[in-house]
């Protein structure tokens, strides 16, 4: 049990990591590039993939909830 809740907490950690990383561009012409695959993958890299995933759902949840992620 303890240690389901410091995942989900650490999900919820990552979600906003990935969220902070959206925003982080590097202008590279034609295209910018963003940080936000670098936060998904070190989601996915330090939790596992069942968390890791419920972390970029969690994201993908705030967005669609209407949250400028």
């Amino acid at each position: 049990m303890r240690l389901n809740v410091r995942k989900m907490v650490l999900s919820a950690l990552f979600a906003s990591l990935i969220v902070l990383c959206a925003w982080i561009s590097i202008p590279i012409p034609p295209v910018a590039v963003t940080l936000q695959t670098f936060g998904v993958l070190m989601a996915l890299g330090v939790l596992g993939g069942n968390w890791g995933t419920v972390s970029v759902l969690i994201y993908l949840a705030m967005g669609l909830v209407g949250l400028p992620v």
